[in-house]
């Protein structure tokens, strides 16, 4: 049963969240990653990556602070501190261990665009819209939401590229 609880917050995310483009706007270096289709699924990756697992630790954060009176002032901080936690120990652990990887990731701006409000907002998100003691819930909208930032991305790509074959 938890298998269908998380692709349902899955495909959820992917459609009601990411398809309106509301989180593209803050990204850093977003007009460099939808240049090309490459740029792009590497930016998924690392922004679902990110997110994925920073979910881990911000689930049981959200278990101890979600019955508290001031959750909507605390909860945002530490998300914040779960996903600079997974960011830092992921980055430093690629650039040590293979810098090529990083390079072919984006170099020093790409994976900048992991700590975001795609990332920030999607924890929140999950921990105010899920149940709080379903952990596919919270898993599942997570991944769907940096899936559905990517489809988000692909499809403003597109755009891009209807445009400069017109006339204006």
């Amino acid at each position: 049963m938890s298998f269908l609880y998380f692709f349902s917050s899955m495909f959820a995310a992917i459609a009601l969240e990411n398809m309106l483009f509301g989180r593209a706007a803050d990204v850093p270096g977003i007009y460099d990653a939808v240049r090309s289709p490459r740029r792009i699924l590497a930016l998924t990756a690392v922004v679902t990556t990110v997110t994925t697992i920073s979910a881990i630790p911000a689930y049981f954060v959200n278990q101890m602070i979600h019955s508290l009176p001031y959750f909507s002032y605390i909860a945002p901080l530490c998300f914040l501190l779960c996903n600079l936690l997974v960011y830092g120990v992921g980055y430093v652990g690629i650039s040590k261990r293979s810098p090529a990887l990083l390079e072919r990731l984006g170099g020093k701006d790409l994976p900048f665009s992991a700590v975001n409000c795609v990332t920030l907002g999607t924890l929140y998100l999950a921990a105010t819209m899920s149940e709080p003691y379903l952990f596919s819930h919270f898993l599942g909208y997570c991944v769907g939401a940096g899936l559905g930032f990517g489809l988000a991305l692909l499809l403003f790509w597109l755009l891009q590229q209807r445009i400069a074959f017109c006339n204006v």
